[in-house]
């Protein structure tokens, strides 16, 4: 299961979607303020949590629903702003993603949940490359599909967000630069 709040919840929604694409096992994501009208019920040690707990507004409050998932026994990987010890104490795992402006930062996020969608699908022996019952998405997008290769095969540590002022922002990668208007 997925949770975020406000912006990071059509990442999560996109963790989700990823995972159920590549790896074929069912994922849901909701928004964090609903976890306790029904969702919540399905967590315990055996369903995992992907919580988006970067650095924000509503951070405190996914820090709390975290809290909650905890104590009903499931274990919790939460997706955090690179320098967030804090988080550490709440979920057993955390990935990790450069700080970056609130609007820019699910662009970053994504890459992390991307990689951990490929890597679930490697585990399970599924054909990356060519997903099932995804011909039609592949042909008549290949913007996206390009995309998302492109994700899974940089390392996130080379990714960085530098602000270059009066609402614009360069992503860097190897090779790759792109400017986001904001």
């Amino acid at each position: 299961m997925f949770i975020g709040r406000g912006l990071r919840l059509p990442l999560a929604l996109e963790g989700a979607l990823k995972l159920k694409e590549i790896s074929y096992i069912h994922a849901e994501a909701y928004p964090a303020g609903e976890l306790k009208h029904g969702p919540i019920a399905l967590l315990d040690e055996r369903v995992p949590l992907v919580a988006m707990a970067l650095a924000s507004r509503t951070y405190d409050k996914v820090v709390s629903n975290i809290q909650e998932v905890r104590a009903r026994g499931a274990r919790v990987l939460a997706l955090a702003t690179e320098g967030d010890e804090h988080i550490t104490r709440h979920a057993e795992d955390v990935l990790y993603v450069p700080a970056a402006p609130e609007m820019l930062s699910p662009l970053l996020a994504v890459l992390p949940l991307q990689l951990l969608s490929y890597h679930v699908a490697l585990a399970r022996g599924c054909n990356i490359d060519q997903p099932r019952n995804l011909a039609k998405s592949s042909l008549s997008n290949n913007t996206r599909f390009a995309y998302t290769r492109f994700a899974y095969t940089r390392s996130l540590s080379l990714v960085r967000l530098r602000p270059i002022g009066s609402g614009r922002a360069t992503l860097v990668m190897p090779s790759q630069k792109v400017t986001l208007y904001c």
